[in-house]
C-alpha cells in the first residue's frame, strides 16, 4: 500500500498534566471560551500573541467539567478541535478543509475522554507555523460550534530583509541537501539536475526545481517545488494548504513513475524557516519497492521506508519537510 501522510501531523495534539505555561518574552495569552454540551463543559482557547513569522502558533485548548456528574466529551484532531485562521489580506486556513484535501481516508478514530467532575483536559496545538502577515483573526472550535475569534499579531524581526538571490541561495542551504546539484536562480524560474538517492539507494532522479519568492509585511515566503520528470504537470500544488491535487490517472493510476515535491519557508532578516512541506508521487506496478527518505533542514533521517512500485500516493501538511520517494527504482 501507498503511504499516505495523514493530516493528524498538521497539528500536533498532546495530553498535558498541567497547564500550558512558560511566559516568554514580550508575549501575552489571549483567550476564548464557551459553555458546550448544554451548559456542562467549559472550553477555553488560549493563544499567545505576538507570535513571530515563520514559528507555530502557541495554542491551548482547556476543557472543564463544571457540572456535577461525570461526562464524556471528544477531543480528536481534526474531528472535533479546529482553527480557522484568517490574515489581513483575506487569505484563510481551515484545519478541518486540510485534513480533507490530504486525501486521508475515513479520518482519525474518535475517542471519547471522560471527565470526573470539576477535572479539567488539556491539548496542546503547537504545529501550525505563521506564513501569513498582519494581524491574524483565529476561530477556535469544537465539533461545529464557533469560540469567539482572537486576535494574535505577527511579529519580525528587525533589519532588512535579503535580496531576491540571497533568499534563493538561504532556501537552498536550508534544504538539507536536497537541491545540492542546482540552484535556482531567479524568482519562479525552474531549472534542471538531479535528486541524489542517500546512501545510493536508488538511481538519482531527473527533475526541474523553482523557488517563487512572495513578499510579505517583514518577511519573504519561498515556495520550492520539485518535479520529476522534468517539466511534469500532472500534480498540481493547491494553495493555501500546501497540498496537491491527485494526478489525472487516479488514485489507483500509476501510468508513469513520476514525483511533486512541495517545501515552503519563511524567510527573516536572520535567514529561512521550514513551515510545511508535502509530496505525492506515482509509479509503474512492479517488484521493486521505492525507498522514501524523510529530509530536514539538516538533510535526511534515519533509515529509509518504502513502498511497492505501483499506484499513487502522498501528502503533507504540517511537516517541516518532505518525504522524497524514489520512483527512480521502478519500471520504466
Amino acid at each position: 500500500m501507498k503511504r499516505l501522510l495523514a493530516a493528524a501531523g498538521l497539528l500536533a495534539l498532546t495530553l498535558a498534566a498541567s497547564a500550558y505555561g512558560g511566559s516568554h518574552s514580550g508575549t501575552r495569552t489571549v483567550s476564548s471560551s464557551r459553555l458546550v454540551q448544554g451548559g456542562n463543559i467549559r472550553i477555553t482557547v488560549s493563544i499567545d500573541t505576538p507570535v513571530q513569522a515563520g514559528h507555530a502558533l502557541r495554542v491551548t485548548y482547556r476543557v472543564r467539567n463544571v457540572s456535577k456528574q461525570p461526562r464524556k466529551i471528544e477531543l480528536d484532531y481534526p474531528t472535533s478541535l479546529w482553527l480557522v485562521v484568517r490574515s489581513s489580506d483575506g487569505t484563510t486556513y481551515d484545519t478541518r478543509r486540510a485534513f480533507l484535501l490530504s486525501g486521508s481516508l475515513g479520518g482519525p478514530p474518535r475517542f471519547s475522554t471522560r471527565l470526573r467532575p470539576g477535572a479539567t483536559a488539556t491539548r496542546n496545538l503547537s504545529n501550525l507555523r505563521v506564513r501569513w502577515s498582519g494581524a491574524l483573526r483565529i476561530t477556535p472550535g469544537w465539533n461545529r460550534m464557533p469560540l469567539p475569534s482572537l486576535r494574535v499579531d505577527v511579529a519580525t524581526p528587525s533589519g532588512p530583509l535579503p535580496s531576491d538571490q540571497a533568499a534563493i541561495d538561504d532556501v537552498v542551504v536550508h534544504t538539507g541537501g536536497l537541491l545540492d546539484r542546482w540552484v535556482p536562480h531567479a524568482s519562479g524560474v525552474a531549472v534542471t539536475g538531479e535528486i541524489d538517492a542517500p546512501k545510493n539507494s536508488a538511481p538519482p532522479m531527473q527533475a526541474s526545481c523553482s523557488i517563487g519568492l512572495r513578499r510579505e509585511r517583514g518577511f519573504i515566503v519561498a515556495q520550492v517545488l520539485i518535479d520529476t520528470p522534468p517539466g511534469y504537470r500532472e500534480i498540481q500544488l493547491r494553495p493555501p494548504y500546501e497540498l496537491f491535487t491527485w494526478p489525472k490517472t487516479g488514485k489507483a493510476g500509476g501510468l508513469q513513475n513520476a514525483e511533486a515535491i512541495g517545501w515552503l519557508f519563511v524567510v527573516t532578516s536572520r535567514g529561512a524557516i521550514s513551515v510545511d512541506s508535502t509530496s505525492m508521487e506515482t509509479s509503474k506496478p512492479g517488484k521493486p519497492m521505492a525507498p522514501d527518505w524523510q529530509w530536514t533542514t539538516s538533510g535526511f533521517e534515519g533509515q529509509p521506508g518504502g513502498s511497492k512500485c505501483g499506484g499513487t500516493g502522498g501528502g503533507g501538511g504540517g511537516y517541516t519537510g518532505p518525504l522524497v520517494e524514489f520512483v527512480s527504482v521502478c519500471p520504466s
